[in-house]
């Protein structure tokens, strides 16, 4: 590519060289003259320039070319290596994603499973609570109908001791009022 390039610089060069050459001789004609355009430098102009494109081509291929080459690979190998780096990355970031998803859903899970084990047991203890308090309530109806029932029975019984004494006085009354 390079040898291709320094290669058409002289073949523009020789192209041109008798367009250059007319114009000098025009330039001679009438007294001025540019030095390049000299037929008689043409040689050794074109051996210097041979001489210093040879050497700027060796200089360039052999100390700056490869200094830049050597950069550009270590940079292709760099951003080779970001790459792979950023890839495992993202790998690593979308198996922390998998896994959080996993655990936020078993989370849930346990979370409505314990919520409907709570709810359950609260059930059970309340029919168990109401249950006792009923079974409670139960025998004080059980204790106040006897206690009642005891109470009737005592006030049955005084209540016949009291309507024949009350019997007794009024006949009593009767008895001794009408004897007066």
């Amino acid at each position: 590519m390079r040898l291709r390039s320094l290669l058409s610089v002289f073949i523009m060069y020789a192209l041109l060289l008798p367009s250059f050459a007319a114009a000098e001789e025009t330039a001679h004609a009438e007294g001025a003259g540019v030095p390049q355009l000299d037929t008689t430098y043409y040689a050794s102009q074109f051996f210097w320039l041979l001489v210093t494109g040879i050497v700027l081509y060796v200089l360039m291929s052999k100390f700056a070319l490869p200094g830049v080459s050597r950069m550009i690979n270590m940079r292709d190998g760099k951003v080779r290596a970001d790459l792979e780096l950023a890839y495992k990355l993202k790998q690593q970031a979308e198996d922390l994603k998998i896994a959080y998803s996993k655990a936020l859903r078993d989370s849930d899970e346990k979370s409505k499973t314990l919520m409907e084990k709570t709810i359950r047991d609260m059930r059970d203890k309340q029919a168990k609570g109401l249950a006792d308090a009923n079974d409670r309530i139960a025998l004080k109806i059980k204790d106040a109908e006897k206690h009642l029932r005891s109470q009737h029975d005592s006030l049955m019984l005084e209540s016949a001791a009291v309507s024949e004494r009350l019997a007794k006085t009024v006949m009593h009354e009767l008895l001794q009022g009408g004897a007066s």
